[in-house]
Parts: structure tokens; sequence; C-alpha cells
């Protein structure tokens, strides 16, 4: 199994493995964060996504060339895990998604079968089928 290094996690700097992740606070629309050179590594992204300036000049933040110490969140975000857990690009390494990018959202189980079985045996594999799980509505 391959273990991704803490310098490739969200946010950067991060003391984060893909093994060991979080905890983490996902920000929803109107939270304030606290905005400063600790927290700037974590922030900057998310606010530059929201189409705003940021910069770090010496201990001050300035947001679209404005010092500031708190930035309001414009929309809502959201931790996305990818469906491979230990072999996913997803949210451990982009960061959070905001609300405006979801194009939908799962329905119900397409396929369920046991991970842990190699697919090149595939009557084993077969036989993990779990039926009971197919086509089952998500709530």
């Amino acid at each position: 199994m391959l273990f991704r290094r803490n310098a490739e996690m969200f946010p950067e700097g991060s003391a984060f493995s893909d093994i060991n992740y979080g905890p983490v606070v996902v920000p929803k629309r109107n939270d304030v964060l606290k905005i400063d050179p600790a927290t700037f590594s974590q922030w900057h992204i998310l606010i530059e996504r929201e189409g705003h300036n940021v910069q770090i000049n010496a201990d001050t933040v300035l947001i679209d060339g404005v010092v500031t110490s708190n930035y309001r969140v414009q929309q809502n975000y959201y931790f996305v895990l990818g469906d491979n857990r230990d072999n996913s690009m997803d949210s451990r390494y982009w960061g959070f998604v905001p609300n405006d990018h979801l194009i939908g959202e799962a329905l119900f189980i397409y396929w369920s079968w046991d991970p842990d079985i190699p697919v090149y045996s595939l009557s084993e594999k077969y036989s993990t089928i779990r039926w009971n799980r197919i086509g089952t509505l998500i709530r």
C-alpha cells in the first residue's frame, strides 16, 4: 500500500497523511475564518477560488489589497472522499469542493462486491457480490 507524504496533503503544511487525516473544519456560507500568517496556507486557496487576490506580507494578510484578519465565506463547501480511500486523489489533496461545482447527488448503489478479493479470481469475486445492496436507495 502506498502512503502519501504529508507535504502532499491539504492543507499545505499540515501533519496529516492519507491514512491519518483530520480533524478539519469544512466551511459553510457566512462562516468567518480567522486569516493570519499561521492559517494562511489553510485558507488562501479557498479565498482565491471565491475570486479574491490573497497575499501575505510579513505578519499581515491582504485580501484584494486590504489588510485583514477575517474572511466571510461566500458559499458552502464539501469534503469529498474518493471511492477508493487508499488510492484516490480527493479533498485530502486538493481541498474542499465549492457548492457551485456539484452537479448531482448519489441516488442508489449501482454495484457492490468485496473489494479485497482480486479481480483476476473472477469466480471467487462473483461469489462476493452483495446482492442485497445493489439498487438500494441512498438516504
